[in-house]
This record gives C-alpha cells, structure tokens and sequence, in this order.
C-alpha cells in the first residue's frame, strides 16, 4: 500500500464526519451516526470490531464560570502581594487543583446521567507471534461551540490564557522573594508597589476580558469537529487499512475510537478500567488535533499535581522519525492519553501546530473542513507509522 496516500485516506474519513455528519456531541443522534460509520470502515480492516458501552456520561456544562473565580481570585491575591505575599503562592497551589475540581464535578455530575453512548474499537492481530500490543486512539466526539465571529477575540484570548501560566509562576517567584524582603528588607518599598501595579493591570485584564468574552461567546450549538478531533479519527482509520495490507509482525493493533473526551475523558477513563491488557507490552499513541499546522508535536504530560509524563522512548522515537518534532506540556486542558498514564501503560500523545487561523476555530463552530489539510494528516499518519514499525523491530529482537 502507498504510504504516501494515508494523508488523503484520513481527509475522506475527515470529510464524512465533520461535512457528512456534521457535529457530533457525545450521546446524541449525530454521534450514532459516526459510530455506525466509523465500525463499518474499521470492519473493512480488522476482524475483530466490537463497541462497548459507556455510561453515566456529564450533561454539556459550560466550566468557564471556574476561570472567572479564578480570575477574581488571582486579582485579589496578586493586590494582597506586598502586604500578604503568601495569599500568591496559596493562589499557585489552588490553580493547578482546579483541573481536578472540574473533573470531580463532572464525575458528581455524572453519577446520576443517564446519557450514555459508546467506543468503537477494531484489532488486527500480530502476523508471526504475538509479543505486545500497539494502541492507537482518537477521540470521535466533538465539543460545544463557541460563536465569537471573526479571528481576533479568539487570538487574543489563546494569548492571554498562554500568558497566563508564566503570569502567575512569575508572580509565585516574586511573592516568595517578597515573603523573604519582609524579613530582611533588601528592597524599596516602591518597587514591590510598582510590581504590584504592573501586575494588577494583567490580572484584571484578564479578568475583565474573560468575562466580556463568555458572555459574547455563548451559544447553543456544537463544533463540527474537523479538526478537533475527526482529524485524529481519519488517521487511526488511514492506518488501520495500512496495516491491514502490510500487518505487523509481533505488535497486535488495537484501534480505538473513544467518545465523550469532551466532557472529561469519560470513554477512555471507562475503556482503560475494564481493560486487561498488559502495562509493559503495550505501546499507546493518541492523536488529537493532528489535520492543521506544519510540526509535529508530542505531548510531554499534564497537570501539575500529579504530575503524568509521556513515556519517553515513545517521544525520543517520535523525534527520531520526525526531527523538526517538539515537545509541548499541557499545562490546561488534557486528553485520552491521561488515563492510560494513571493506570502505568507506555502512552504518548500528537497534535500539529503552525497554522495561526486554524488555532483561532478551536472548540468553535468554525471548526470546518476548510481548515484541516491533507499535508498535515500525511505528517502525523506517516510519523506514527514509521514509529510503530520500529517498535515492531525492537520487540522482534
């Protein structure tokens, strides 16, 4: 088989299921729809194709009110610098526990759903002796719309929440220093105001913008999901009909479609706890966002407390196969590789950046076919491709 067309084999899966379908919120007629395709095709390449349910799915709840208080607290805290510098390095703690409050309340708020929906996945089996297994995921359900019109207030607000991060490790620094100054008195008293202006202007920026931007941005409609995320789907799918024609010779190939990534990693958190498959023979790639931009980027890890880091010989093949590759932190925000991290498998995680308008459609009605390209798709198909044959090679020796 060509490898040169996976590109265009994942734009056709891109095309019937952010055109075709259109967008596909989890648990609902659309999402039917993907699913009864989506098996369909992966019964053209693997002979064991199966879905499984999953349940006690969230409502689409808007988590944007918890940036709000954020914001109002990282104000007030950022105010209190000079006086009460620990009121900041108490702020610093309490932004990276906010990940996990939002995931305690959808999983309270999941409890008593009765929404429920399902993941699809297919299997190819080793074709000389079975030695591991190689996962490759893709979340099939798309997100709830934000409407801003335009590319400005979505490339502003990307670059305050960028700046965000590096804002308040600054400001952590300088509250420590400041606790350390109230106690030895090494700096004017002027200084610790002039910095506590400056950074009273961003703090209340942000703020001030955040809450101009939920209220213009609010809407009731759900993203078609070209990129985010029928890009990732169309490549597991290319690869799947690749190795179908040219199979592995001791990796099996698990080819998994989840669904309510959206709303909390819900489907992939519920396959990984029924799964038994083995932590040390199993290898696990999740494509998420790969059908816009020109570099490839693996995902480093998440969250802060704890910790989850990607496996590293994952990243250091991914960057042999694709020199130009970075690396990328997801200080904010997660995906379907996190729960195969918390329970010790082998997980690493793509997406393709460089396209600065299609940044500016993430988790909007926007997200169109228009901006995911075959060129991309090719990027990220070819560079899991090369990798999983190399992995292949390693465990034959």
């Amino acid at each position: 088989m060509a490898t040169d067309n996976l590109g265009q084999d994942a734009y056709h899966v891109v095309q019937e299921l952010a055109v075709r379908i259109g967008p596909r919120p989890a648990g609902s007629a659309e999402e039917r729809r993907a699913l009864d395709y989506l098996t369909e095709e992966l019964q053209k390449s693997c002979a064991d194709v199966r879905r499984t349910p999953v349940t006690h799915i969230p409502a689409h709840a808007s988590t944007q009110w918890l940036l709000l208080v954020g914001g109002g607290f990282l104000v007030y805290c950022t105010y209190r610098l000079v006086e009460s510098p620990q009121a900041m390095l108490t702020f610093l703690i309490a932004f990276f526990v906010l990940p996990k409050v939002i995931s305690w309340a959808r999983q309270r708020a999941s409890a008593t759903s009765a929404l429920a929906s399902e993941n699809v996945q297919g299997c190819q089996p080793a074709s000389v002796k079975r030695r591991g297994t190689v996962v490759l995921c893709a979340h099939l359900d798309s997100a709830k719309a934000s409407r801003v019109p335009g590319e400005v207030l979505p490339r502003l607000n990307r670059l305050l929440l960028r700046a965000l991060v590096p804002f308040i490790f600054l400001m952590s620094m300088l509250a420590a220093l400041r606790w350390l100054d109230l106690r030895l008195g090494w700096f004017p008293f002027m200084a610790w105001r002039a910095i506590r202006a400056a950074g009273l202007v961003f703090s209340a920026a942000y703020l001030v913008f955040e809450a101009c931007y939920m209220v213009v941005s609010r809407g009731k409609a759900f993203s078609p999901g070209a990129n985010d995320n029928a890009s990732g789907v169309g490549v597991v799918l290319a690869l799947a009909n690749h190795f179908r024609s040219e199979p592995l010779a001791y990796l099996d190939v698990c080819c998994l479609l989840f669904t309510a990534e959206e709303l909390g990693l819900i489907g992939s958190q519920q396959w990984v706890k029924s799964t038994d498959l083995d932590k040390k023979s199993t290898y696990v790639i999740n494509l998420d966002m790969v059908g816009s931009g020109t570099r490839l980027c693996y995902i480093t890890g998440s969250e802060l407390l704890p910790p989850r880091f990607t496996d590293h010989e994952l990243n250091t093949l991914f960057k042999q196969v694709q020199p130009n590759a970075k690396g990328k932190f997801y200080w904010m925000g997660n995906s379907d590789f996190h729960p195969f991290l918390a329970k010790g498998y082998h997980a690493a995680s793509l997406d393709v950046t460089g396209d600065a308008r299609a940044d500016t459609v993430y988790h909007t009605e926007r997200d169109v076919i228009d901006y995911v390209s075959v060129a991309a798709l090719q990027l990220a198909a070819d560079a899991v491709r090369k990798v999983v044959r190399l992995l292949d090679q390693r465990t034959a020796g």
